[in-house]
């Protein structure tokens, strides 16, 4: 009996050790299994991390993402710091040889007479000559002025300016509205000044003029309005309010411009 009982012991003792050594090799197959995925995984992340710039790099090649905007230097070369003699202002190139300015910006200034040009973002910067070739002759009360704020100049050596040299695309004003987003060159007190920001308003008070949340300061008139979406002219700057009011600016639409140039036989791509 007690031999029986030993070799039932036995059996049951063995047959759990063999239970227990077939759990951990159970075990030790199914770490195997966890560590190769884990290291397939690894290897996976490693080669999409290889991978990643070269990914990068083909998504914005290829415009399958558009990146961030960037500001085309390129229009600055177009924008004339002007002297007058008496004073300072800005013009901006349209044509090969015509430029236009704000009229207040050569009030001193006939037909015929000249101004002097520096443009300095060129490379390297030079400077020229340009007479005036037209002013509105008009002299209505604020704020209607500044509708006819406008005055043409021309270079007097075309050649000063280097071969192909750039010049700013006229756009149209009708259709642009508050909030659009807005470029202001010009050279407020004799240096060059880039900025940028939104229509606030698209029509003062019945007058067909653009008030700005753009910053601008004296001798920045003249200077071209640039919609930024597009890179053309929808405008120029004319006005701006000091004070307590400083930072509201003004700035005549660009088909007012063409407009009146039009009725006063002015052909500014000639």
């Amino acid at each position: 009996m007690k031999k029986s009982l030993w070799k039932l012991w036995m059996l049951i003792k063995n047959k759990n050790k063999m239970i227990l050594l077939g759990n951990t090799e159970n075990e030790k197959n199914e770490n195997r299994k966890k560590l190769n995925k884990k290291g397939k995984l690894a290897s996976t992340f490693f080669i999409l991390i290889s991978f990643l710039p070269i990914l990068v790099y083909l998504i914005f090649h290829f415009g399958l993402v558009e990146s961030q905007s960037k500001f085309n230097q390129a229009l600055e070369k177009s924008v004339a710091l002007v002297n007058t003699g008496t004073g300072t202002g800005t013009a901006f190139l349209i044509s090969p040889t015509k430029l236009l300015t704000a009229k207040h910006v050569v009030k001193n200034k006939n037909v015929g007479d000249t101004v002097d040009l520096i443009f300095e973002k060129s490379e390297p910067q030079f400077s020229a000559t340009a007479k005036v070739v037209w002013i509105d002759p008009s002299n209505d009360p604020e704020p209607e002025y500044y509708l006819k704020d406008v005055a043409v100049l021309e270079l007097v050596s075309p050649s000063s300016v280097p071969e192909d040299y750039p010049y700013l695309t006229i756009g149209e004003s009708a259709g642009v509205t508050t909030r659009s987003q807005v470029i202001l060159i010009g050279y407020p007190g004799g240096l060059l000044s880039t900025t940028s920001g939104a229509i606030s308003n698209d029509n003062i008070k019945g007058v067909e003029l653009f008030q700005l949340d753009v910053e601008s300061w004296p001798g920045n008139s003249g200077g071209p309005l640039i919609l930024e979406e597009t890179e053309e002219v929808i405008g120029m700057l004319v006005a701006g309010l000091n004070e307590e009011y400083q930072g509201i600016n003004f700035a005549n639409k660009i088909d007012n411009i063409i407009l009146l140039l039009e009725e006063n036989g002015i052909d500014i791509y000639e």
